[in-house]
């Protein structure tokens, strides 16, 4: 439901994005990455079916990661050379991995997150310490720079709600007006905005018992969106992932 007003949208500000879908999406809805390719943005791998990845071995990943790019691929017609894991899961085996199945790019670190299991007493990564600029990370630790040939481009830190991504749910959380006085904050060269397709719909109303902060970062008021764009345009230079200089290692 939220695909084709956001499509909209991109088409009436003349902004070309990177999609970054998963393998079943593919499959279940063909023409819909059809729609996406024909409206000129860019399509990168996003894994299989959206299961995280900190708990799976190297082969679990490389099983799933050559299966979902092969997949792309086909629905496609493009091989993807762009990675972003679900809800920012990435470790040191996938960049590995995506170096081994020709990836040149991942847009998975997070920087400013922690994930935690265990009512918080387990740290599975930390992406504290982060670069926030493009950087060759460590074949130790994907949170540092090191000697890997694939480039990560971090995401962009929300400066008012630490650890997590800005983009669409901020908007509709805090509104226009607060997002591009937090947006001028922001000290990198770039910013990453991150939409996901659910935040342009109201699912609370069709999702009753979800919990209220899902409730409170999705909207389907595209206003906002045409607002707050439409103010940024004058000022920002509008690019896709692969447009960034690569960084020396």
């Amino acid at each position: 439901m939220g695909l084709p007003p956001l499509l909209n949208l991109l088409n009436e500000i003349k902004v070309k994005v990177d999609f970054f879908v998963t393998a079943d999406v593919c499959e279940k809805y063909p023409d819909i990455i059809k729609e996406i390719i024909n409206n000129g943005h860019n399509i990168g791998s996003h894994g299989l079916a959206h299961d995280l990845l900190w708990h799976k071995n190297y082969k679990q990943q490389y099983d799933e990661l050559l299966l979902s790019t092969n997949i792309i691929e086909k629905y496609t017609g493009n091989r993807p050379f762009m990675f972003r894991a679900p809800a920012f899961s990435v470790t040191t085996n996938t960049l590995k991995i995506l170096e081994k199945l020709n990836y040149s790019i991942d847009s998975s670190v997070m920087p400013g997150a922690i994930a935690k299991r265990f009512k918080g007493l387990l740290t599975i990564k930390s992406f504290k310490d982060a670069p926030r600029m493009p950087y060759h990370p460590s074949s130790k630790d994907a949170a540092k720079k090191g000697e890997m040939n694939i480039l990560e481009v971090p995401l962009t830190e929300n400066p008012i709600f630490l650890g997590a991504p800005f983009g669409a749910g901020a908007l509709n959380l805090f509104g226009t007006e607060k997002m591009l006085c937090t947006l001028e904050s922001i000290p990198e060269d770039y910013v990453i905005f991150l939409i996901h397709p659910w935040e342009i719909v109201n699912l609370g109303k069709y999702h009753p018992n979800l919990k209220q902060w899902v409730k409170d970062i999705c909207s389907d008021n595209i206003q906002n969106y045409y607002d707050f764009f439409s103010k940024i345009k004058n000022n920002f230079e509008f690019a896709n992932i692969n447009d960034l200089i690569p960084v020396e290692k």
